[in-house]
């Protein structure tokens, strides 16, 4: 499979790691290890995403791809060249749209990505954005800002991410957040196969929990995410929110769906959704 380098690779994770606060009828352990997981479970989503948009964007606006980023025969793909910027929309529909043979959730409504050049290009901008979109008929705002901000001193490309008034709806309550990250390409980039790619994330977030108190996301230690990976394999991050600090470590590099959640000095390990 090569990387068509008129049509760029979709790769914008989500601006944060969203965070559900602990609800009264819970212990403390099981309520932080819920809501941690909760927040992965949407952390998880951008990347289906991002592989839906970047597999759709390679076919040419087909719904197959080696990567297994596949749509569903309930979803359509429109991808217009003729525009500038370029647009790629994937509408699931009305109804909840059932991805069998990708992660066996439903979704509902649109996905729209536009950019202005080609992926490898400097000063190319893509952007991504949702629209009345639902997962398990949870709604997700998605507003994603990508600048390719060519070589840098490290001989690696890198792009400037930027989040903006994103939010995410849950029956107990609804997230918001804004954040400004540096996407790193680390690996990859010299060979036309997308599967070897990997991307070191660095930066920030802030915004408000469902309960409406403010946090603040802070990357540690960057977080890596192989394109042929599910889950992110390493790096760790501190949130603060009511003057509390936990923290959470994704690993050692392996691609699995474990992470490490620290709280008050005791460790729980979680399982990504």
């Amino acid at each position: 499979m090569k990387k068509n380098h008129f049509l760029p690779i979709f790769f914008v994770a989500l601006g944060s790691l969203l965070w559900m606060s602990c609800g009264n009828r819970k212990s403390i352990r099981e309520s932080f290890r819920t809501s941690t997981e909760d927040n992965a479970a949407a952390e998880l989503e951008s990347s289906v995403i991002v592989d839906a948009l970047n597999a759709t964007a390679r076919q040419g606006g087909q719904k197959t791809d080696s990567l297994g980023a596949w749509l569903p025969s309930c979803a359509t793909a429109t991808l217009d060249t003729t525009v500038s910027p370029r647009t790629l929309t994937i509408d699931f529909g009305s109804t909840n749209c059932l991805c069998s043979n990708w992660d066996g959730k439903n979704r509902r409504g649109k996905l729209i990505a536009t950019w202005t050049g080609r992926y490898r290009d400097a000063g190319t901008v893509i952007t991504h954005r949702s629209e009345n979109y639902f997962v398990d008929d949870n709604k997700l705002v998605w507003n994603h800002t990508a600048t390719n901000n060519g070589v840098g001193n490290n001989g690696n490309v890198t792009f400037t991410v930027k989040a903006e008034n994103c939010s995410y709806e849950t029956p107990e309550g609804t997230i918001t957040w804004n954040s400004t990250r540096t996407r790193e390409w680390t690996q990859g980039y010299s060979t036309l196969s997308p599967s070897d790619d990997t991307y070191i994330i660095t930066g920030s977030a802030s915004g408000k929990n469902r309960q409406g108190d403010d946090y603040t996301i802070t990357i540690d230690e960057g977080l890596k995410k192989n394109i042929g990976c599910r889950w992110l394999v390493s790096g760790k991050l501190t949130l603060k929110s009511d003057e509390k600090e936990r923290k959470l470590d994704y690993g050692d590099g392996t691609c699995d769906n474990k992470a490490i959640l620290t709280y008050n000095n005791r460790t729980y390990q979680i399982n990504l959704k």
